[in-house]
Parts: structure tokens; sequence; C-alpha cells
């Protein structure tokens, strides 16, 4: 099965490809995915299950099915586009891709239950959400995220000197090889700061200089410990998340009427729970 690709694949800042050929996962497959993930290393779990799926990549001018250039070819996929990619390979596994859930109204706490009832092995009710059904956006060509901060970060010494003053910064959409280093390098029970460092690995240039890997150990997190959460973090999100799978799903309390979006809950369906960036 050959599908597009959200964000291409990149490699020296050019488009290398925009869609790969994947198959139906083996048991095998399934079980050393798992025993990677059961160790904290989701996103090595994500690159192994794809690359193991991963018939050939197509590129411009040629057809890759070397498992070694693949498996390169996969970290260098952006996390958005292998969170596709993953759930593109499970739905292989699986005919039925209803999704059941419990969520809660955030006005009156309501509880909303997505489920298929059965009586005699039929269908008779349905209300789960489907992961066929979720709007996908694809990118066209090379795209990097340029953001300015609602206002100056400044980075200083504990006396109030000032060592940084940043007004803005370029990045690629992060990548399974920027998660696994900033899986290494972060808390794992700290999960905001986890984030900005996958985002700090991501990092191309700041005020428009290219930047080395000695400013991001020194100044990268302490830029995003020191910008605005509500403001700059929340629309750095959005443009990290502007491709790939929406998995926002739309509710509609029936107590109340609140209309509201929850993410939806495919931690049963796919036997793993994926990070949010």
């Amino acid at each position: 099965m050959i599908i597009k690709l959200p964000i291409p694949i990149y490699f020296n800042n050019e488009v290398f490809s925009n869609s790969i050929e994947i198959k139906k996962p083996t048991p095998g497959c399934i079980a050393d995915t798992k025993k990677i993930a059961d160790t904290g290393d989701w996103y090595g779990a994500v690159a192994y299950f794809i690359s193991s799926c991963t018939e050939a990549i197509e590129t411009k001018n040629d057809l890759i099915t070397d498992k070694g250039n693949i498996k390169n070819a996969v970290r260098n996929m952006s996390y958005r586009t292998a969170e596709y990619v993953f759930t593109q390979i499970m739905l292989l596994r699986h005919n039925d891709d209803g999704v059941e859930g419990v969520y809660y109204c955030p006005r009156c706490g309501k509880q909303i239950i997505c489920e298929a009832k059965k009586e005699n092995g039929e269908i008779i009710s349905d209300t789960r959400d489907f992961i066929k059904q979720l709007p996908v956006t694809f990118a066209e060509g090379l795209v990097n995220i340029f953001y300015t901060f609602n206002e100056s970060v400044e980075i200083k010494t504990t006396d109030g000197k000032i060592l940084e003053t940043i007004e803005n910064f370029l990045m690629r959409h992060p990548t399974l090889s920027d998660c696994m280093a900033a899986n290494k390098k972060s808390d794992k029970n700290d999960d905001l700061r986890q984030q900005f460092q996958i985002y700090v690995e991501s990092l191309v240039e700041i005020n428009g200089q290219e930047i080395d890997n000695r400013f991001k150990n020194n100044f990268g997190v302490l830029m995003f410990d020191n910008c605005d959460l509500d403001i700059d973090i929340v629309e750095i999100s959005k443009l990290v998340n502007q491709y790939g799978m929406d998995k926002r799903i739309e509710r509609n309390c029936p107590e109340c009427g609140k209309i509201w979006k929850s993410i939806l809950n495919t931690s049963n369906f796919f036997g793993l729970e994926a990070p949010h960036m």
C-alpha cells in the first residue's frame, strides 16, 4: 500500500520523498515494538515499527528498498508524519477502525461514552469515533517553522546580566531523530520540558543566524522556559501540529449543550499511548 506523507521527508533541506509503501505488521514486529515502548522509548518504538513495515520509499529518481537506508530515512521523518504513517500501518491490521472511549464535559462533568453495543453478535447502536474519518492536512514542498515571540525573550545570569535577547527562531518540523535525542536528555516525568527539548533539537536559526549544539545546550530550553506559556508555547504547538492527522473530535454535551473538542483516545486501538506535542 502506497501512502502520501503529510510532511515530506527532507535531506539537506530538500524534499527527499513524498510517499512510501507500507505493509501489515507481523506479530513479531508488534511484540518488538511494545518491548521498546515499555522501556520508555516511545519514539524509538515508532521508528522501529515504521522501518519494519516500510517496503520502499519513493524519491524523485529512485525507489529505495534497502533496509538500512529506509531506517535512516524514517529517522528523518517528522513526528507528525510518523504518527500518521503509524496509524495507516495499524489500520492494515484492523478492518474495524472504530474507537471506544469515555469523555467528560468540561462544563458540567457529564460522562459521554462512545461505544458499539451488540446483541447476538450484531451491532445495534454505534457511537464510536472512526479513525478513517479524521481529517489529514498535507504540506506541499519544504515547510519549516518561523516564529516571532510575543515579547523578546531575555536570558539572564543570576545577578541579572543579559546573556541573550531572542526575537525569533527558525526550526524544522521535529523529526523522530529530534524526539529520540530529546527523550535521552530530558526528565521522563517532566512532559512540558521534554516538549521544549524536542523543539530545541529542531532549532536551525535564532534571530536569523544559524546556531550550533553549544547554543542549544546552553540556551535552548531556557529560551522556552522564559517565553509566554499561554501565548508563545500555544502558538508554537499549533505550528508544529498544523500538518498531519487531526485527532481532535468535536463533542456536544447532551446535558448542558457545551460544544468542545477532545483528543481521540486511541490507546486501546493501538495498544500504545502516544505523547502529544
